[in-house]
């Protein structure tokens, strides 16, 4: 997953991320129809990455 290994990478974006704790992340960029309001795809996707961060900041998971 291409956001997995860009968060992987950059780990300041990591801890970007991570601030924001358990909160709902709605993408909102309007001339993206797919990724945004209707279906909230990259919302989804960006909380399952912050997820598996926490899971590795935990050491229940190895980072990939």
């Amino acid at each position: 997953m291409l956001l997995r290994a860009k968060y992987s990478q950059h780990p300041e974006l990591g801890r970007i991320l991570m601030g924001t704790g358990t909160a709902v992340i709605t993408y909102n960029q309007f001339d993206s129809e797919s990724w945004s309001f209707k279906r909230n795809w990259m919302g989804r996707l960006l909380e399952l990455v912050r997820a598996e961060l926490a899971l590795q900041n935990l050491g229940l998971i190895v980072s990939p």
